[in-house]
């Protein structure tokens, strides 16, 4: 009996010998890369690998098996390598002219904000939105991206501006390219009209609004001066204008105002050019404009039985004008 005992003793310390004799190890790769070894005993499922903001681990495959690794309560025998099965996550790429400016994953896709560049920087251009890739109208809608699309492209218009006096009156984008319309009367400084919209660097009005001149973003409003010497009074009673358009010296008309003047002091005033213009049309229904008000004072007494007072007169003289 004793023997036996011995003999079963044997056989477990065989088996047990056998066993630890046996190689247990596991080796983790990434894309080729070591990441991780397990030894007897440490065998469980690892930690996911930091992977790029478009990648996501699937799970870990047993080299020599099909499909993924599942049975992590046992570890292999021997050596086992177990790569890293990755997929790629698609992404919403932006482009900023032609270059790759952002990118997002599907799920986190939201307007990626306004790009700056240089011509934006400068006032030459405006950005006007994000366009799918081959489309026509921007996106407005950001709550989730268009059925297979992948990539959006930033659009920019370039301006026209529109200087008056020195400074900007208004801009345009170069797809809405037309005229522009004049300025106001009370924009314009006082004694000159509008003339026309001139290319910068060049001398004459444009007047083809249906094509922006090559390579011209800025137009300049034409200012001509309405009050210049017109001679009155003088031998020559020559009148110098600077105006664009064709006109008509129509002919002189005078307005006679008097006034009280009491101890140095004006009390009542005189005429104002919208009164010579009135009384030229009364003279000239086709007049436009008066030119270069002259004034003659005439001092004047009259007397009365309570007190002598001052009168003034005043003859406003002007050129009536006829703008063709």
């Amino acid at each position: 009996m004793r023997k036996i005992k011995y003999v079963a003793y044997i056989l477990l310390a065989s088996v047990l010998l056998l066993s630890s004799c046996t190689t247990f190890r596991s080796e983790y790769f990434v894309e080729g890369e070591p990441y991780l070894v397990q030894e007897r005993g440490q065998f469980e499922k690892p930690a996911d690998p930091i992977l790029a903001e478009d990648e996501v681990l699937d799970g870990w495959k047993l080299e020599g098996t099909e499909g993924l690794y599942t049975d992590w309560d046992q570890q292999p025998e021997g050596i086992s390598r177990f790569d890293a099965q990755i997929s790629k996550i698609d992404s919403i790429d932006f482009y900023v002219g032609g270059t790759l400016w952002k990118s997002q994953l599907i799920s986190e896709f939201a307007n990626p904000g306004t790009p700056i560049t240089a011509a934006t920087r400068d006032g030459r251009a405006v950005f006007i939105g994000w366009y799918p890739e081959g489309g026509t109208a921007p996106v407005t809608d950001w709550t989730a991206p268009a059925d297979g699309v992948l990539r959006y492209d930033a659009r920019f218009s370039e301006l026209i501006y529109y200087y008056l006096d020195g400074k900007v009156w208004m801009t345009q984008r170069m797809e809405d390219f037309k005229y522009p319309g004049e300025p106001g009367t009370k924009e314009i400084p006082r004694g000159y009209e509008f003339a026309g919209w001139v290319p910068v660097n060049d001398y004459a009005p444009y007047d083809d609004w249906s094509n922006v001149p090559k390579g011209v973003r800025r137009f300049d409003a034409l200012l001509s001066q309405t009050l210049f010497d017109s001679g009155i009074g003088s031998a020559n009673a020559m009148v110098n204008l600077n105006l664009s358009k064709d006109f008509t010296v129509l002919g002189p008309v005078s307005v006679e105002q008097t006034y009280e003047v009491v101890d140095n002091e004006v009390k009542i005033g005189g005429v104002g050019y919208k009164d010579m213009l009135d009384a030229a049309i009364d003279l000239y229904p086709d007049t436009d404009l008066v030119i270069n008000i002259v004034v003659d004072h005439r001092n004047q007494e009259l007397s009365t039985d309570i007190a002598t007072l001052d009168f003034e007169t005043a003859i406003y003289t002007g050129l009536a004008i006829d703008i063709e």
